[in-house]
């Protein structure tokens, strides 16, 4: 597990697939159901990276299924928030938004992070509410800027106990300052992210905030 962790945040995308079915497989052979539905998640992970949104909501909702009422909170916002980007990526905006406002609901009742695991969920609702907020989708659902606003809070609560996140957190921080009209912050912002990411040899986060910064520059 630490090693599939450790590929992510490194952006070492390569052999993910086969740890996280190496990890399934040790698993399942073991019995162990809380090592099968971390395994599980990794696959999801792996799969919304790949471009395949429906074999990851297959993943998700099964975990979600399994974690209903578990004691491990982290993990169920995890797998919750990722359904609810892997539904959007389908075009499923209703239930994604749904999923997204059941992962801000739990999140809400809990106390202080305890897993950097749980980040990939914040990050994927971030990424959701403000790409609708970009498209217009944002204006059917009169909850969507409280969502944003807690989404960013969380993130950013979960970026102080877990570096890890600080840049994810830069990156949808300057995506909402761009969209407030906001562009200079938006860009300094960026730019702030990038060097952390940097900084942390988080190379999958510097493409990701790289390629924002390019579109939004375009457009100036």
């Amino acid at each position: 597990m630490i090693r599939f962790w450790s590929l992510f945040y490194r952006g070492d995308w390569g052999t993910l697939e086969q740890i996280a079915q190496g990890l399934l497989s040790r698993a399942q052979s073991s019995g162990n159901i809380q090592q099968e539905i971390w395994a599980l998640r990794c696959k999801s992970i792996f799969a919304l990276h790949a471009d395949r949104p429906r074999e990851a909501i297959e993943i998700l909702r099964l975990i979600t299924s399994e974690t209903l009422g578990s004691a491990d909170l982290a993990a169920t916002v995890s797998s919750k928030g990722l359904l609810a980007l892997a539904l959007s990526r389908v075009g499923l905006n209703d239930e994604s938004l749904q999923a997204a406002d059941e992962t801000l609901q739990m999140l809400r009742g809990m106390r202080r992070p305890t897993s950097h695991s749980t980040l990939v969920g914040i990050s994927g609702v971030c990424e959701i509410l403000l790409r609708g907020r970009e498209t217009g989708l944002s204006r059917e659902y009169d909850q969507s800027s409280q969502w944003e606003s807690q989404a960013l809070y969380e993130l950013k609560r979960y970026s102080e106990v877990f570096p890890v996140g600080i840049p994810q957190y830069g990156l949808w921080t300057g995506v909402s300052f761009w969209l407030d009209g906001r562009m200079k912050q938006a860009l300094l912002t960026w730019k702030q992210a990038l060097s952390d990411a940097h900084h942390l040899s988080l190379r999958h986060d510097e493409a990701m905030i790289a390629a924002e910064m390019r579109r939004r520059q375009d457009r100036l």
